[in-house]
C-alpha cells in the first residue's frame, strides 16, 4: 500500500509542478505558483462568450446550440461544435451530454495563453480521434456546467472568483457590454491588482509602497489611455520588482490599444527600453492573432538501425522498454514480429499491487493493442487476425475492434465472442457492438457503470471512467435521436447509477434506436 500511495503522490507532484510552470505568474523573485487566468482575461480574448446547450453528446468534441450569446455574432439556436481539451492527469475524455447547459468562453483558434499540460505518459487511444470543431476552450478553464454552485472553489473554470453564479453572470454581461477599449482598461487594472499586491516570499517594503501608489492612481482612472500612462510610468520605477511587474501586466493584459501606444514612434512608451518594448509587443501580437499551432512535421522514415533496435527489443530482457515506439514505428514498417510478440505477451501487472510506474497497470494491453492495430501498416487483416488469439484480453478486443474497419462482418463476429470476457475487455467489445446498433449488448456494456471494484488501479480506473462516459454518450445521443427522455441518473453511489441506467434501458429498449453520430467520421479515420 505504501508503494502504491508513494507513486500516486509522485504523479500528483509532477503534475502540480508542470501546472505551476505553465499557469505562469507575475515576474517575481518568488517561487512558481498556480495562477489561473482571470475571467476578464478569458472573456476579453474569447471569440464567443455565452451559454450553450448540448445537442449532440460527445467526448472532447460535442455539438451545441447557442442559448445566450454575450460576445460574438452567433444568433440563438445556432449550432456549433466545441472542443474541450483533455488532460492525461485530469479528464482524459471530457464529456457533454444532450440537454446539458454550459457557460463557455470559446476561441476559434486555441489562444496563445492557453494553459498547457506538459505532463506526459503513454498514448491515449481516444485522443487519436480527429473530429473538427468550430471553437475550442482553453485547458482547465473557460468551461463550466450549469447550474453552478453558490461558491466557486479551487482552480475555478473562470479564475479566482468571490461570489456566486448570479454575480458571475451579471459581471460577464456587464463586461461584454463595454466597448473593447474599456474592457482592455479593466483587464489591465485587474492584472495589476494581482501583480502589484504581493512582493513574494521575501517582504519588499519599498516595492509595496511604490506599488500601492500606482494602484491608488489606477483606481481613480477608467480610460485606457490613462491606465496605460500609469503602467508605463511604473516601467520607469526605481523599484526593479515594480518595473518587472508593470511590464508583465502589459504583456498579459495588453490589447490592440496597448499595442498601438507601444508602437507609436513618439508616444508615451518611448522611454521604455526598445528591447523590452519589442518583447511586450511580440507577446501581445501573438495573443491577438490567436496563431494556430504549427502542424506537426511528418515523421521521417526510421533508419534500418532504428528498426533493428526495435526488433531486438522484443526479445530483450525488458521487452517493454521500447514498447510504445515498437507499436508506433515498427508496426508501420514491419508489423509481423510485433503482432507475434503481442500474441504471446502477458501483462506482468495483474492487479494494483503490481503497478509498473513506466507503463501502467492491468489495462496496458488496451493501450499497446490499440496502438498497434491503428498503426499496422502492412497486411492489416492478417496481422489483426493474429491478435484475436492473444493471451491478453485487451489485445484480443483491440484486434477485433480494428478488424471491423477492414472486414466488418468478421470483426463483429469476434466482438460478439469477446463481449463474454470478464471485466473491461468484455465491456469494450459490447460497447463497440452497441455503437453499431446491436441492442443485445447494451446491458453488458452498462456493467461498467457499476464500478464496484475498488481495487481497480489509478490508471485502470481512468480507463473505466472513459468506458462509462462513452456509454453515457451513446445512450444520450440515442435518446435524442429517438425522441425519448434523456437519462437523469443519480450522482452516487455507483451501484445506484448502474441500477438507474439498467432500468432506463429496460424501459426504453424497444422504442429506442441506437445512434452514434460520430461513428461515420471515426470509421473513415479507422479509429475506435
Amino acid at each position: 500500500m505504501l508503494r502504491w500511495c508513494t507513486r500516486r503522490v509522485q504523479r500528483f507532484l509532477v503534475s502540480f509542478v508542470a501546472l505551476a510552470t505553465v499557469f505562469g505568474s507575475a515576474p517575481s523573485t518568488s517561487g512558481t505558483t498556480i495562477r489561473p487566468r482571470f475571467w476578464e482575461e478569458l472573456v476579453f480574448h474569447a471569440d464567443f462568450v455565452g451559454i450553450v446547450e448540448c445537442t449532440t453528446a460527445g467526448g472532447v468534441v460535442a455539438r451545441y446550440k447557442v442559448v445566450e450569446c454575450w460576445k460574438g455574432d452567433l444568433a440563438p439556436s445556432t449550432v456549433i461544435s466545441i472542443r474541450v481539451p483533455p488532460d492525461y492527469w485530469g479528464p482524459r475524455f471530457p464529456v457533454a451530454l444532450c440537454e446539458e447547459q454550459y457557460l463557455v468562453t470559446a476561441f476559434k483558434k486555441p489562444p496563445s495563453f492557453k494553459i498547457l499540460s506538459y505532463t506526459q505518459h503513454g498514448p491515449v487511444p481516444l485522443w487519436w480521434r480527429d473530429i473538427p470543431a468550430d471553437y475550442s476552450a482553453p485547458l482547465f478553464q473557460g468551461w463550466a456546467k450549469l447550474p453552478l454552485g453558490n461558491k466557486l472553489h479551487g482552480i475555478d473554470p473562470f479564475g479566482p472568483i468571490d461570489g456566486d453564479w448570479k454575480t458571475l453572470r451579471r459581471d460577464f454581461q456587464e463586461f461584454t457590454a463595454l466597448p473593447p477599449s474599456q474592457q482592455e482598461a479593466r483587464l489591465l487594472k485587474r492584472i495589476a491588482r494581482e501583480y502589484f499586491t504581493k512582493s513574494g516570499e521575501e517582504k519588499d517594503e519599498y516595492f509595496e509602497a511604490r506599488a500601492a501608489e500606482v494602484l491608488g492612481k489606477l483606481g481613480r482612472v477608467d480610460d485606457v489611455d490613462d491606465v496605460l500612462d500609469e503602467l508605463l510610468r511604473a516601467t520607469q520605477s526605481d523599484s526593479t520588482l515594480l518595473e518587472r511587474r508593470a511590464r508583465g501586466t502589459l504583456m498579459r493584459g495588453g490589447g490592440s490599444v496597448t499595442l498601438k501606444v507601444l508602437e507609436a514612434p513618439d508616444g508615451p512608451a518611448c522611454a521604455l527600453d526598445k528591447v523590452k518594448r519589442d518583447e511586450i509587443c511580440q507577446q501581445i501580437r501573438k495573443r491577438l492573432t490567436h496563431s494556430a499551432p504549427k502542424p506537426h512535421p511528418e515523421k521521417p522514415e526510421p533508419t534500418r538501425e532504428k528498426l533493428d533496435q526495435l526488433r531486438a527489443s522484443l526479445t530483450a530482457e525488458d521487452p517493454l522498454a521500447y514498447i510504445y515506439e515498437v507499436c508506433d514505428i515498427l508496426a508501420r514498417y514491419d508489423p509481423a514480429p510485433v503482432a507475434r510478440f503481442l500474441v504471446q505477451w502477458e501483462n506482468p501487472c495483474k492487479s494494483w499491487s503490481d503497478d509498473d510506474e513506466r507503463f501502467g497497470d492491468e489495462d496496458l494491453g488496451y493501450v499497446i493493442g490499440s496502438q498497434f492495430a491503428r498503426n499496422c501498416g502492412q497486411d492489416r487483416v492478417k496481422n489483426l487476425r493474429m491478435l484475436l488469439t492473444a493471451r491478453d484480453d485487451y489485445v484480443r478486443v483491440a484486434g477485433a475492434t480494428y478488424l471491423c474497419f477492414e472486414d466488418e462482418r468478421e470483426g463483429i463476429a469476434h466482438l460478439k465472442r469477446f463481449a463474454e470476457l470478464r471485466g473491461d475487455p468484455g465491456v469494450w467489445a459490447a460497447l463497440d457492438l452497441a455503437r453499431r446498433g446491436h441492442k443485445d449488448f447494451v446491458s453488458r456494456a452498462l456493467e461498467a457503470l457499476a464500478d464496484v471494484d475498488h481495487d481497480i488501479p489509478w490508471r485502470g480506473r481512468t480507463h473505466r471512467q472513459s468506458l462509462q462516459d462513452r456509454i453515457k454518450v451513446l445512450l444520450s445521443n440515442s435518446a435524442e435521436a429517438s425522441g425519448l427522455p434523456q437519462p437523469a441518473p443519480p450522482t452516487a453511489p455507483p451501484a445506484d447509477v448502474h441500477r438507474y441506467y439498467a432500468d432506463w434501458w429496460k424501459a426504453h429498449r424497444e422504442p429506442i434506436t441506437l445512434s452514434d453520430p460520430w461513428f461515420a467520421v471515426l470509421a473513415e479515420q479507422k479509429v475506435d
